[in-house]
């Protein structure tokens, strides 16, 4: 392999120490010893830069690029204070442009874990100096790396996935190194994946396997982790399994690292989201046998709680998490506001579900995008959403009805149309309204005639129809109950008895990770009242309230035998365990790789 290829990934050690011995001579520059530091692993790497600065005592320029390196190493292993102090360091005193633009990087990176808004202004406005900078240099692949990185940490992380999106092919149009364009498509896809396109991730995956060179171990791990990942948010066990074998299977020491105690606590999440709850269980032990204080794994076991476990513990541990302990960013935010609502509704706290599920829906529209449409891995919000739109959310009468339209059943009927609730009208056209709404399907115009109007004669029936839809619509606007042709519907309506009957049947069918899982609650959470009470006597309403009836007592029971257990266990963090909050994750895949790109000069 020649050594500009090596230049261009992180190559071996091997490969770098025989590069270093045969084609390179010790009496050589010191800057070959520190372009070859770059292209090595951590270790490596330091021995390397160990190496030049003994020989850099006449080169300051040399020996600000080695600070400046170590300034991005403590960057990526989330030492802010010697990444500070080192980057301050080379701005204050090296006049070699290559090593400011590397110590602004650092400075970026910091800035962007601080876990606050203003950090994360800072730490754009530094990563964009830093990428003029390399560009100033002519240094493409740097450039590259960094745009990718902003993206991904800048703006992925808290929301934004349309400028991520852009900043991140941005930076892949720089690279040239199949190495890095794989790292940066697997970045990419998580981006895709939450954004619920799943061609677009697909075709992302897909070119990576066929730049992937062969020895590429970090490569490959990242591409089957990146299917890992879609296979969970489709819904796909299965694949979720398999990938994540494959992933684990890796020689590379990558996987005992810090980022790989992520990886760990994130496939216990991914297994969880499809049902695989032993599986969840074995990969969360593993990270939390990990002797790094990381606070990953704690968030892996706040959602096997909340989802599949004992409510009351997830509660507790997402207490103990250490929330002001930063950095937390949006996503993450509303991700454990998710979990405390849907962990408030299993352990049946109704009355407090409400105010939680719309900060966590309304959180979700400013940093979730196309996860509060996407189906399978959406079931939670749709579970809260009845919950967060009774407390006023926007974002969850759109999730629940694009048109806004919330029918409520129980209890004193209402109907809420945008941000407007009324009651249904008095007489035959709120009957009217009421019998088409809890046909799902829609009814045929004939059958709605014969339930309301059993004696009526063939030209008086319609008759009767038309004027009782005309009140309606002068009521409540045309576009509640439609007619199309011979059939009546209420269009997009939600409709809470509906809602109620779906959930019910789904968790008699056995669908679901448990027989009584979140369901049973959010189903019973919208028993707010008798059903159809206007309608107690009349003949097509009492077959079905006495089914409404029936499901209620049989989803009680489920309640019961769950709030009983038993439920999946797991370690708990003690007083005296201490997590570093880290996006861990995500920054130590980016930690291990973002410093390794070498110069172009």
């Amino acid at each position: 392999m020649a050594l500009r290829e090596l230049l261009d990934f992180g190559g071996s050690w091997p490969q770098v120490e025989h590069l270093c011995a045969h084609d390179y001579p010790p009496s050589d520059s010191p800057a070959v010893q520190m372009n070859l530091a770059r292209a090595a692993g951590r270790e490596q790497r330091r021995e390397l830069r160990a190496r030049a600065l003994e020989r850099a005592a006449s080169d300051p320029a040399l020996h600000w690029q080695v600070v400046s390196e170590h300034a991005c190493d403590a960057a990526a292993t989330n030492d802010a204070q010697r990444a500070r102090h080192l980057a301050d360091e080379v701005l204050a005193h090296s006049t070699d442009p290559f090593a400011s633009a590397r110590a602004l990087e650092a400075l970026g990176r910091v800035e962007l874990w601080s876990g606050d808004n203003a950090g994360r202004s800072r730490g754009i406005r530094l990563m964009e100096d830093a990428i003029r900078s390399y560009r100033a240099l002519s240094s493409n692949k740097w450039a590259g790396f960094a745009l990718t990185w902003l993206g991904y940490a800048g703006y992925y992380m808290s929301g934004d996935h349309d400028r991520a999106e852009a900043l991140m092919r941005e930076g892949l149009a720089l690279l040239r190194s199949p190495h890095r364009q794989v790292t940066v498509l697997t970045f990419l896809a998580d981006v895709l994946c939450e954004r619920g396109d799943w061609a677009a991730v697909d075709a992302a995956l897909d070119r990576a396997s066929e730049l992937c060179p062969d020895d590429f171990v970090l490569g490959w791990d990242y591409i089957a982790w990146g299917r890992a990942k879609e296979a969970s948010a489709r819904g796909d066990q299965v694949g979720t399994v398999r990938w994540l074998k494959e992933a684990a299977a890796t020689a590379d020491p990558w996987i005992d690292t810090v980022g790989g105690t992520g990886f760990l606590a994130e496939g216990a999440q991914l297994l969880s989201r499809v049902g695989d709850v032993a599986g969840a269980l074995q990969w969360l032990d593993k990270a939390l046998s990990r002797p790094l204080g990381l606070v990953d794994p704690f968030h892996a076991q706040c959602e096997i709680l909340a989802v599949h476990g004992d409510p009351t513990a997830a509660l507790h541990a997402l207490d103990r998490l250490p929330y002001e302990d930063g950095p937390w960013e949006p996503r993450l935010e509303w991700h454990l506001t998710v979990l405390r609502a849907l962990a408030l509704l299993r352990a049946g706290r109704y009355a407090e579900v409400p105010k939680v599920a719309a900060a966590a829906l309304d959180q979700g529209a400013r940093v979730a995008g196309a996860a509060l449409r996407r189906d399978g891995a959406a079931e939670p919000l749709v579970l809260l959403a009845p919950l967060a739109a009774a407390a006023g959310s926007d974002v969850a009468a759109r999730l629940l009805s694009p048109d806004h339209f919330l029918v409520h059943l129980f209890g004193a009927p209402t109907l809420r149309i945008g941000g407007d609730e009324m009651g249904v009208p008095a007489g035959k056209p709120g009957e009217l309204f009421r019998l088409v709404a809890v046909h799902p399907g829609g009814m045929p115009a004939e059958q709605a005639i014969d339930q309301l109007w059993p004696a009526a004669t063939p030209t008086a029936g319609p008759k009767h129809l038309r004027n009782a839809l005309h009140r309606l619509h002068a009521a409540t606007g045309p576009s509640l109950v439609r007619r199309d042709h011979t059939r009546l519907s209420v269009g997009s309506a939600w409709v809470d008895v509906n809602a109620f009957r779906a959930l019910a049947r789904s968790v008699a069918s056995g669908s679901g990770t448990r027989p009584a899982d979140g369901r049973v609650h959010a189903a019973l959470s919208l028993w707010t009242g008798e059903p159809l009470p206007d309608d107690a006597y009349h003949d097509w309403a009492i077959p079905i309230r006495g089914q409404l009836e029936e499901d209620a007592v049989r989803l009680r029971i489920l309640a019961n035998d769950s709030a009983r257990g038993p439920w999946p266990q797991g370690s708990t963090p003690t007083d005296g365990q201490t997590a570093q909050s880290t996006r861990s994750r995500a920054r130590s895949r980016i930690g291990d790789e973002w410093v390794r790109p070498p110069t172009d000069r």
